[in-house]
């Protein structure tokens, strides 16, 4: 059974509409500064070490960059940085705000992640077709063919020497596990193809995409995005041994 390009391509309107109404707040709720800042931060210092890994500043493609917050902040590391979104909503805020700071080496273009090689034709994405490092942030889990998502990516990569890094949330993490109790027992759904990944999994996916996985770094997420004291019940779920 295979699914119809027309499905594909309705699930992706789907998805992009759903960003595009979150775009206005997105900073606010998700950035350095937004309660979830801790955690953008211990993203941000996991890509910087790795950045800083490379002999030279490397070249960069985040694949669903959202607002370029990430590439923003690492932008004067990078030789150069490009985002990609399906959301055209989330893209013109990241021009916007990368012109705002100045940030010349930066470029943001509309795509999808399944088929970034379409993207290139027409666009203003400079004449850089593989990069040292490609990132999905938050972006593999929201995606419906999530191993032509990684094949298209790795064929972004520098042969040899390029990185892939995936960072999404453990579907048994203390947080996701708290936040559907909460919700009368069901896992809410982010988005239409929301679904949470496990490690074994996403290195089957990868090597189905031909990539071949190195490792899994966990980071130290906070699970707690309010003001005060967390619930009693994401206490517990804290406690847990995952």
């Amino acid at each position: 059974m295979v699914r119809s390009r027309r499905n594909e391509a309705t699930g992706g309107s789907r998805v992009a509409a759903f960003f595009d109404a979150l775009a206005p707040r997105w900073e606010a709720e998700h950035g350095p500064h937004s309660p979830r800042g801790a955690g953008f931060r211990a993203v941000t210092g996991f890509l910087e070490e790795l950045v800083a890994s490379f002999p030279a500043p490397p070249t960069m493609l985040d694949v669903g960059c959202a607002t370029g917050t990430h590439l923003r902040t690492l932008a004067p590391r990078l030789a150069l940085g490009v985002g990609v979104d399906l959301s055209p909503a989330m893209i013109e805020a990241a021009r916007t705000a990368a012109g705002a700071e100045g940030l010349a080496n930066l470029h943001f273009l509309t795509a999808d992640a399944a088929r970034l090689d379409e993207a290139r034709a027409g666009t203003s994405e400079p004449a850089v077709q593989h990069f040292d490092l490609v990132t999905l942030i938050g972006t593999l889990e929201h995606i419906p063919d999530r191993t032509a998502a990684l094949a298209a990516a790795a064929r972004r990569l520098v042969p040899g020497t390029g990185r892939l890094v995936v960072i999404a949330p453990h579907p048994l993490s203390p947080g996701l596990l708290a936040a559907r109790l909460a919700r009368a027992g069901r896992a809410p759904r982010l988005c239409p193809a929301d679904r949470h990944l496990t490690p074994r999994t996403l290195a089957r996916l990868a090597r189905a995409a031909g990539l071949e996985p190195l490792g899994v770094h966990p980071l130290d997420v906070p699970i707690w995005h309010g003001e005060g004291p967390p619930p009693p019940l994401l206490r517990l779920f804290a406690r847990l041994p995952l």
